[in-house]
């Protein structure tokens, strides 16, 4: 994803769900601008379409913006073992 796919995907997780001319509109930029970018972004499942234009973050945007969240224990793994 580019860096303003991303900022699209953050937008809509923020809002819980959202149109394009309202994240245009936190956006600065025109609707026009970002209508193409959702709909790639709901192509390569990023975001679904909810009806009436209105879109989600799919469990793959979620996954996109915290790449490292719910892995592991928590717990520091050594490296190696030294004797």
């Amino acid at each position: 994803m580019s860096g303003t796919e991303t900022q699209i995907v953050r937008i809509v997780a923020e809002q819980g769900r959202a149109d394009a001319a309202s994240v245009a509109h936190r956006m600065g930029v025109s609707a026009e601008y970002i209508t193409p970018r959702i709909r790639s972004l709901v192509e390569y499942g990023y975001l679904r379409d909810v009806g009436n234009g209105v879109y989600a973050v799919k469990q793959k945007g979620t996954k996109a913006l915290f790449p490292y969240a719910g892995r592991g224990t928590g717990r520091a793994m050594p490296v190696s073992s030294y004797p």
